[in-house]
């Protein structure tokens, strides 16, 4: 699929877009800064290097939900970025390209 990425570099908050595999196909510069991750090293599966072990879990049965059908999937997961630790709010739905 294809992302505009002009369109999620000029939001104000951290933009992560993944497949249903899981893989990044885009963030924006934001999520970089807050991730510490630069835009490559973000790509395909690197971004779940910032989730807390026990949180990769979550995060796969959601993309595993929304793989499946499911209209919606989401939920808060802990991150380390190198600094303070904080929360990633995940907020995904389904969409056909």
């Amino acid at each position: 699929s294809r992302v505009d990425q002009t369109a999620i570099d000029g939001v104000p908050f951290g933009v992560l877009v993944v497949d249903c595999a899981g893989r990044a196909v885009a963030v924006n510069q934001t999520w970089s800064e807050l991730s510490g991750l630069s835009r490559r090293s973000s790509m395909a599966e690197g971004w779940q290097a910032v989730l807390a072990p026990p949180d990769r879990v979550r995060v796969r049965q959601d993309l595993e939900r929304v793989a499946g059908g499911a209209d919606e999937a989401g939920g808060d997961y802990r991150a380390m970025t190198g600094g303070p630790d904080g929360w990633l709010r995940r907020q995904g739905a389904h969409r056909s390209v």
